[in-house]
């Protein structure tokens, strides 16, 4: 896997655990603490373990089509990233105040990573021409 690939993998991983943490920090310490639901390991673990894979399938669609991975990327990434939102919604917790503020908290947390993922491989990786 070439180098680009790489720097976007660990940098996408790193910005988007940092923006996710940053806001999860916020919104524990001003709204509600959903800290034991979510804590800031699993927001960082995500992210990084979701910059990898996006990173092995973006490599992966770059080798199969090189005039038309991108688009297929974000089709595909976007689509997953909207799908995605279906957890937080309709994930139950027994004896958590205020259960219903949830999905508040987590839909931004799906959409970070994408929006970071997808700026980033803007700058990292240049299209052939």
């Amino acid at each position: 896997m070439p180098n680009q690939f790489l720097v976007l993998g660990i940098s996408s991983g790193a910005v988007a655990a940092i923006a996710s943490s940053f806001f999860a920090y916020i919104f524990n310490q001003n709204l509600f603490d959903f800290s034991s639901v979510l804590p800031y390991w699993k927001i960082i673990s995500v992210d990084f373990s979701l910059s990898f894979i996006a990173v092995g399938v973006f490599y992966g669609l770059n080798i199969v089509s090189k005039k038309y991975f991108r688009t297929i990327f974000n089709c595909l990434f976007a689509l997953c990233s909207i799908v995605s939102v279906i957890i937080p919604i309709t994930a139950k917790f027994e004896g958590l105040e205020f259960p219903e503020f949830y999905p508040t908290f987590a839909l931004p947390l799906h959409l970070f990573f994408s929006v970071i993922f997808l700026a980033l491989s803007s700058i990292f990786i240049k299209d052939e021409k």
